[in-house]
């Protein structure tokens, strides 16, 4: 009796170390952190070299396994699954070709602490709109090479640079900079027909590659001359309207003038002919 209630205790025993076991397994296996390889770098930070999660919405982590998450390298490269990424605060890069080919990818979601966007890091990818936080400085050499889809690109950083081919190829057709003084751009980076607009004036210049060559970045003269000549120019168009105001005022009371004589005109005569009448009488 005792033993068959001993191997009872024995199965019952096996069977929960199975179960933790196999549940340890799974959680670990469907964890999105195990979802990346990586290796470590100098710093003991890692690096991201290739996602192998069935997630279609990502989200890139700020640490794996205890190491801090450095940048991405090749991680999504022609992955035709993900449709969004979006990076955890404390990654510092998003490293060469990191979406290169991502045929269904059409959002990403840069965190505040990315710095830069390594060479052909979207190079013929879906995305069609990119907002690029204020600690973004520096985006590589063919960033965005022959991405058709997009046309919008917002960058909030006073100092951008940008390096040759990086739009090119691209459909963008705005490129939204926080400072015309703090933007380089390098040989071809931008398409000829893209508009670059800045945040602080909100005008619009249509920019060429030919003007930045052999110039590689908009001086700070040059953008305050174009704030001084939009300012004179307000200035001119407000003291034109209110001339137009001005002369349309003096011909209404003139015409208001003449108008009241006519009305004074008729009032005298007819006094006076009531008057004769009267007399007349």
């Amino acid at each position: 009796m005792m033993c068959k209630k001993r191997i009872k205790a024995v199965k019952t025993s096996v069977l929960i170390v199975v179960y933790v076991f196999l549940s340890t397994v799974f959680t670990y296996a469907s964890s999105p952190i195990k979802s990346f390889e990586y290796y470590v770098n100098d710093n003991n930070q890692a690096i991201l070299t290739k996602y192998v999660g069935t997630d279609s919405n990502v989200v890139v982590p700020a640490e794996i396994d205890g190491y801090k998450v450095f940048s991405t390298e090749e991680t999504f490269y022609e992955n035709e699954f993900i449709e969004s990424v979006e990076f955890s605060n404390g990654i510092k890069e998003i490293g060469h070709h990191t979406f290169v080919r991502c045929r269904n990818l059409k959002k990403v979601k840069i965190a505040d602490t990315v710095s830069s966007l390594g060479q052909y890091a979207f190079r013929e990818s879906a995305v069609e709109k990119i907002k690029l936080p204020g600690s973004v400085r520096d985006v590589g050499m063919a960033c965005f090479l022959g991405c058709a889809d997009l046309i919008f690109v917002k960058a909030n950083a006073k100092e951008l640079d940008i390096a040759l081919h990086a739009f090119n190829g691209s459909g963008i057709k705005v490129l939204q900079v926080g400072d015309f003084s703090g933007l380089q751009l390098g040989d071809s980076a931008i398409p000829d027909d893209c508009t670059i607009t800045d945040n602080f004036v909100g005008s619009f210049i249509h920019l060429h590659n030919n003007l930045f060559s052999p110039l590689d970045s908009i001086t700070s003269e040059s953008y305050w001359i174009r704030f001084l000549s939009l300012f004179l120019m307000l200035t001119l168009l407000t003291i034109v309207v209110l001339a137009i105001i001005k002369v349309v005022s003096l011909i209404i009371s003139e015409l208001n003038g003449k108008e009241e004589s006519t009305y004074n005109k008729y009032i005298r005569t007819s006094s006076k002919a009531i008057v004769q009448k009267v007399y007349m009488i």
